[in-house]
């Protein structure tokens, strides 16, 4: 039922990855005349100027974001099948921890030819950054509470 413990994990974890779709996940600010700030996010590197927006470099941690939030939410009204639901929760760290080494990695080449122009003043994660890995949390709580119906299950259906 929806009611249980491990649907509102679930529902926690399908939050935080909403969650990256809004928030960047990687600030960095360069030294110049002007402020001139570069923005990772799920959607790639972002140059925040005076002038405006410009897209420096595509990104695609919004494709992994998608995908992780419909094993989540497939996961959610899974509650009968509970096999189905433990593996789609292993299916979700996957997907997760691809999230997360995306967010490491993949804004350091767009980064490097900014640096040649520009010198960097500092840079910090930001909230994007940790979301993946508070979703894996709440979904690794998900399946011990699954696993624990499962054993519940098994042992009232041998008493019978």
């Amino acid at each position: 039922m929806l009611q249980r413990i491990q649907s509102v994990f679930l529902a926690l974890a399908l939050v935080a990855v909403a969650l990256t779709f809004f928030m960047p996940s990687l600030i960095i600010r360069f030294k110049a005349e002007g402020e001139i700030t570069a923005v990772y996010n799920n959607y790639g590197l972002v140059s925040v100027t005076s002038a405006g927006l410009n897209v420096l470099e595509p990104g695609y941690n919004y494709l992994l974001g998608a995908l992780a939030l419909l094993f989540i939410l497939f996961a959610v009204f899974q509650f009968k099948r509970r096999k189905l639901q433990i593996m789609l929760c292993r299916v979700t760290y996957g997907v997760l921890l691809a999230m997360v080494v995306l967010n490491f990695f993949m804004p350091g080449p767009a980064i490097e030819t900014l640096k040649t122009n520009l010198q960097v003043e500092s840079s910090v994660y930001g909230m994007a950054f940790y979301m993946p890995l508070l979703a894996m949390f709440f979904v690794f709580l998900a399946e011990t509470f699954i696993k624990r119906d499962e054993k519940l299950v098994k042992s009232a259906d041998r008493l019978r």
